[in-house]
């Protein structure tokens, strides 16, 4: 395994001083190496105000396999991205949430830190439970998409019988339809609540062509 694979940083508090700052708070980021990687220099890049900019982290700890590198960071935007630039005897190296690369990536790929957010206090609690409404519970089969009811990309709306497999792409380009309503789910929250779920997460509700209905096509009306 190349010593790459030993470099890492999240979010946590062990790489993380603060991962809720304030706008203007200083935040401690570290990136743990391992401690025989040839590293020379590390570097912790942002973009502020749009214009990269290199700040040299330090080293500041080492145990018996690995060296932790430290910088401080002054939260000035709403969402700060940041990446590693990691200079080497093999050359340079750089590692943000998409991993090691030795190309620099689109900043979408970067870490981030959000100043002044707040979540909602029960959200740290919550018990989060993700439905894919077609493929939960049919209720109501009146409301289920009909075959040929419209086309897309070449594919038709076809239904299928709740136990068979999904259908690839290919064979059905997300048109084939179990039928789960937003009804099922409200039949079923006395079992959600038995798992212990207290919190659901939907695929998209709005009006929307295929079986996931992520090609929203109308954000103010709810998939008859």
């Amino acid at each position: 395994m190349h010593w790459t694979a030993g470099i890492h940083h999240d979010g946590s508090s062990v790489y993380v001083s603060n991962p809720l700052p304030k706008s203007g708070e200083k935040v401690t980021l570290r990136l743990r190496t391992p401690l025989n990687a040839p590293v020379q220099r590390v570097f912790l890049r942002t973009v502020p105000d749009g214009e990269g900019h290199l700040e040299a982290m330090h080293m500041v700890e080492q145990n018996h396999t690995s060296v932790f590198w430290s910088v401080e960071l002054r939260v000035r935007m709403p969402c700060t991205t940041y990446r590693f630039k990691i200079m080497t005897d093999e050359g340079t190296y750089f590692y943000n949430a998409a991993g090691i690369s030795r190309a620099q990536h689109p900043d979408f790929y970067d870490f981030k830190l959000l100043a002044d957010y707040a979540a909602p206090e029960w959200v740290r609690e919550a018990v989060f439970y993700q439905i894919f409404p077609d493929r939960f519970y049919n209720s109501d089969s009146s409301i289920t998409v009909p075959p040929n009811a419209w086309t897309k990309r070449g594919f038709t709306t076809q239904q299928r019988a709740w136990g068979e497999l999904p259908l690839r792409w290919s064979e059905a380009g997300n048109l084939d339809f179990y039928g789960g309503d937003l009804p099922g789910i409200i039949q079923k929250l006395d079992y959600l609540r038995e798992l212990g779920i207290t919190a659901l997460y939907l695929n998209p509700i709005f009006s929307g062509e295929t079986n996931h209905r992520y090609d929203i096509l109308d954000f103010e009306n709810v998939d008859p």
